[in-house]
């Protein structure tokens, strides 16, 4: 993230207290704040008989006794995609002969969430997912005992969650997303293709004969096929009874993520106010257990943000400042990424934030190139990396900086009209700044 200069802040009296501070004892006390539904967790200090506290998200001062009204919540993008895809299901009384089925809200399966609960919802199932986990993270890491990723242990503990709650798993693999038209193939990382094996084979989580394990590829008739022979063993069902629920489920499914976009055009403000786009893996951003309650502080802060999918991304042509790079990039989510990226470079008052995790190898090379798209517009991003522990304590004073510095960069945009160029007037073109280094992602092409 770029920094801002104590003169954006038009700070004219320094409250430095000298080299010496490092030898004076600071006592450190926390608090909850229970002024609103935040209860914040408060870190108050005492230096040389002066108190400072922070952590409110509603940014009052600690001598404030009362909930700051001005920054209350705002448009909070998790609560309107649930919305969107959410599909009103009447009750119904499910057989007892039929069994009932879990879905794990991780990895890829999280996006689809939706979807599948809608078609086995259709046939008569009963569905238990588990969307409102907490402590996924942790507890899929004792069960590995390896060193995964934050989402792949959290898969684990989102299966170790549901194991014992239903009759059967729902662990399809996803290998390869829908490709648009005239695109390359868009492959899902590695790790993820193949969690379905591990957690069936793993012996602490002791699944047997539990899992269902289709291979997902929604454009191929093979696959429906593929999908009524693994579940008409289980289900009892016939095959047209099953096409018929699941091309419904995809129907609406696909409808509902196009209204996603409306989202944004209805809620965007003026480019005299800032918004933030979510930039990562929907099963980090978007998912609670995963996300450390990142939407929920920009949120608080009075900035309305959205998630990449919101954006009108897929209405326009892949620019030509990418074109060569998106050709080289076999990643899906890294490729939706890099183009939101670049609509958010380009878009006034629209500021990125990458949000990753540690040890995510896809990540490692698109951070570089999300860097180099930003920084040929002269536009500040935050990058924010997850680590595997559950707290949000350290995001908060980022996002908080973070805020501040889109807000100057934006106000001055609006006076300057700022735009990039190269030094003989010509717009900058990307691909001649990124093109030396495509070499690094061919050097993890899919094998053959």
């Amino acid at each position: 993230m770029r920094s801002h200069t104590l003169a954006d802040n038009e700070i004219k009296i320094s409250s430095f207290r000298g080299v010496s501070l490092y030898a004076d004892d600071i006592p450190v006390e926390h608090e909850i704040c229970s002024l609103c539904q935040n209860n914040c967790k408060i870190n108050k200090v005492t230096v040389r008989g002066e108190t400072a506290a922070f952590g409110f998200l509603c940014g009052r001062d600690y001598d404030t006794n009362r909930y700051r009204e001005g920054l209350k919540k705002v448009f909070d993008p998790i609560t309107y995609r649930k919305k969107v895809l959410t599909q009103p299901m009447k009750k119904q009384a499910f057989p007892r002969k039929k069994p009932s089925i879990g879905i794990t809200a991780a990895l890829n399966l999280a996006e689809q969430v939706p979807l599948w609960k809608y078609f086995f919802n259709a046939l008569g199932v009963e569905t238990l997912t588990s969307e409102k986990l907490k402590g996924a993270v942790s507890e899929g890491r004792k069960l590995s005992r390896a060193e995964f990723c934050a989402p792949m242990n959290a898969f684990f503990g989102h299966v170790h969650n549901l194991a014992d709650k239903c009759d059967f798993l729902f662990l399809p693999f996803y290998l390869e997303a829908p490709r648009r038209k005239e695109e390359g193939y868009r492959y899902y990382c590695y790790c993820s293709q193949f969690a379905p094996s591990l957690a069936a084979g793993m012996r602490s989580l002791d699944l047997k004969n539990k899992p269902l394990m289709p291979v997902i590829d929604h454009g191929s008739f093979q696959f429906r096929i593929e999908l009524f022979s693994v579940l008409k063993p289980v289900l009892k069902v016939g095959y047209w009874e099953m096409y018929s629920a699941y091309e419904t489920a995809l129907s609406w499914f696909e409808e509902a993520k196009s209204n996603l976009q409306n989202i944004y055009h209805r809620e965007k403000p003026g480019s005299e106010e800032i918004n933030v786009v979510l930039l990562g893996r929907p099963y980090t951003v978007m998912e609670p257990s995963m996300n450390k309650r990142i939407p929920e502080i920009f949120t608080s802060l009075g900035v309305k943000t959205f998630y990449q999918d919101m954006l009108p991304v897929d209405n326009e042509e892949v620019p030509i400042e990418i074109d060569l790079l998106l050709k080289r990039i076999h990643w899906n989510y890294p490729a939706r990424i890099l183009e939101s990226a670049l609509y958010a470079a380009r878009t006034p008052g629209l500021y990125p934030v990458y949000v990753t995790s540690f040890k995510c190898g896809p990540d490692s090379f698109t951070l570089e190139y999300f860097r180099r798209i930003m920084d040929s517009h002269g536009k500040p991003y935050l990058v924010l990396e997850l680590d595997e522990h559950d707290s949000s304590v350290g995001y908060e004073t980022r996002i908080e900086a973070a805020a501040g510095t889109f807000r100057n960069h934006n106000n001055r945009a609006n006076i300057h009209k700022f735009q990039t160029l190269n030094y003989d007037g010509t717009q900058s073109n990307i691909n001649s700044r990124v093109a030396p280094y495509i070499r690094f992602s061919r050097a993890a092409s899919p094998p053959r």
